[in-house]
């Protein structure tokens, strides 16, 4: 029920699209493939999931500046936002590479704002840690099928998808 809720209320507003990383620790690749059953990943939206999972059980959330590279976040590491978006867009290209979906599916980390009815809630905040927000969109190549995701909100509330926004 809270996903829904949430989704009525709060809406995110793409303010641009963040660099990439992809995955070159052999420790983050192995961890990944120790959970994901690769033989049973059907669909982009077990992957979707499977990548938000992954980022809630391998990362803790800090408020301070930090590190933003997947590939020395890996094991257990604390992050911002923008590191939880960067991570998260790590596991998922390589999971959708892994399952044969990468040729038409791509995750993307995009900074922006959110808003609660239709009011900016960031300029509730003086400081610059609050100035925007990181979140996800999964989308196909012809952008009619999408997934948008916030990995901070799913590991804090287990919200696992956020309300559309059109990105740039």
């Amino acid at each position: 029920m809270r996903g829904p809720l949430y989704r009525s209320l709060f809406s995110y507003q793409d303010c641009g699209e963040r660099d990439s990383f992809s995955i070159t620790s052999n420790f983050l690749l192995a961890y990944i493939d120790s959970v994901a059953d690769m033989d049973n990943m059907e669909s982009v939206e077990q992957i979707v999931e499977l990548s938000q999972e992954i980022t809630s059980d391998q990362l803790s959330f800090q408020a301070s500046r930090s590190e933003i590279n997947p590939n020395k976040l890996f094991p257990n590491n604390r992050t911002h936002c923008v590191g939880y978006s960067a991570f998260y867009t790590a596991v998922c290209n390589y999971l959708l590479k892994q399952n044969g979906f990468a040729d038409s599916f791509q995750c993307r980390a995009y900074c922006g704002q959110i808003h609660f009815l239709g009011y900016n809630v960031h300029r509730l905040f003086d400081s610059a840690f609050f100035a925007d927000h990181d979140f996800n969109c999964i989308q196909n190549a012809s952008g009619s099928e999408k997934y948008f995701t916030d990995p901070t909100l799913y590991d804090y509330l287990g919200i696992a998808y956020v309300s559309p926004f059109s990105p740039q």
